[in-house]
């Protein structure tokens, strides 16, 4: 398993190498810090009071929340799990941006990323086109950046939407008076 993980992690962070990707790259990255996504969520929260709507003030409700619990997951997980980052382990890694030297499992980019898209798109399902996808360019750019191996950015997905939907079904509960985008759709038709 951790061949493959080398493998792809060398294909991924060396094989697709360019200058023009560089820059991209980092800038997904950045987009998967904890104020990268509070600031989705925090923007999603003014759309809603902006034209009164309730299913973009939840969304963004469980994104903060969602962002706050990862945050926490990932500290408890890198305090149980000391893999060490790609740096300290592979001959010839390509380091963009600021390297990493401890802690590379669960990949908390990803992780932070995944749980706020879920969690988002449980209120306003049409947040998945964007969000998904955008957490899953996070996940690839802390490869290419030389941060994590695939098999920490995999986990931190799974983990991150498991975290999302926690989140989600917790906002849920707190105010269960609003709908979501899915039963205001049923009470149309």
């Amino acid at each position: 398993m951790y061949k493959l993980d080398h493998a792809i992690f060398k294909l991924i962070n060396s094989g697709l190498a360019s200058t023009t990707l560089d820059t991209i790259m980092l800038t997904l990255t950045a987009l998967g810090t904890g104020a990268a996504q509070m600031a989705i969520s925090l923007a999603l929260i003014t759309l809603g009071w902006y034209k009164n709507t309730p299913r973009p003030r939840q969304a963004g409700y469980a994104g903060i929340v969602a962002c706050a619990t990862a945050c926490l997951v990932i500290a408890i997980c890198k305090s149980i799990w000391s893999r060490p980052r790609p740096i300290l382990t592979l001959f010839d890694v390509r380091v963009v941006g600021d390297p990493l030297f401890t802690k590379s499992f669960p990949s908390g980019h990803t992780l932070t990323a995944w749980a706020v898209a879920v969690a988002c798109s449980a209120f306003v399902p049409k947040l998945r086109f964007v969000l998904f996808p955008l957490a899953v360019f996070i996940g690839i750019s802390r490869v290419y950046v030389g941060a994590h191996f695939p098999l920490d950015v995999i986990f931190g997905a799974l983990i991150g939407a498991i975290v999302g939907k926690y989140c989600g079904h917790f906002i849920l509960r707190i105010k269960p008076n609003l709908p979501t985008e899915r039963s205001s759709n049923n009470d149309e038709a």
